[in-house]
């Protein structure tokens, strides 16, 4: 029996991964798991139904991915979350290994592929990542610093308020008390 798999844009944490749950129980569509950009559905669905739940995953700003290259694209986005929030010790393998493994091809062609598609590099994207999620935890945690910083698998806080800075314009302590206001 072939997998019935619907990859769903923008779906990058715990919280979106239960959001999803939510609409797919409001619209009584069965589903056997639901991952990171990733739904294994236990029955086909209905053209409608397709219909129903994309525009229901928009409104909460998520989206359906129905080409190729989008897909691939996204399964790229999805793997690269992945490994960023999987703790070093339990990876035991670089980005390019991980990425070359799941998605069974060489890593300059991933490279390729994704800068050309979404106009920057994969180590630009995934350190964009974690510093959004910094400063998600930032607003709405009170973890310290250092704290976030290993959540976010830096092995030294001053790389990641380096990064955050370089990114952000700000230092993770600026951007907390600008958010506090």
């Amino acid at each position: 029996m072939p997998k019935l798999v619907i990859l769903i844009k923008n779906m990058t944490s715990p919280e979106c991964i239960e959001c999803v749950k939510e609409i797919f129980m409001r619209l009584c569509i069965k589903y056997i798991s639901v991952e990171r950009g990733e739904v294994l559905l236990s029955e086909n669905i209905t053209l409608l139904k397709k219909t129903e739940l994309a525009e229901m995953l928009l409104k909460v700003n998520f989206q359906l991915v129905d080409y190729t290259q989008h897909l691939t694209l996204e399964k790229i986005k999805i793997y690269i979350h992945a490994w960023e929030d999987t703790p070093r010790e339990e990876t035991k393998m670089i980005r390019a290994k991980f990425l070359e493994k799941k998605l069974e091809n060489s890593y300059s062609n991933i490279k390729r592929f994704f800068r050309n598609n979404e106009g920057i590099p994969i180590c630009t994207y995934g350190e964009n990542y974690l510093v959004n999620r910094g400063k998600h935890l930032l607003k709405n945690t009170n973890y310290t610093i250092t704290e976030i910083s290993q959540i976010l698998n830096y092995t030294r806080r001053e790389y990641f308020c380096k990064q955050f800075k370089t990114i952000t314009g700000m230092r993770p302590s600026e951007y907390r008390n600008s958010q506090e206001k």
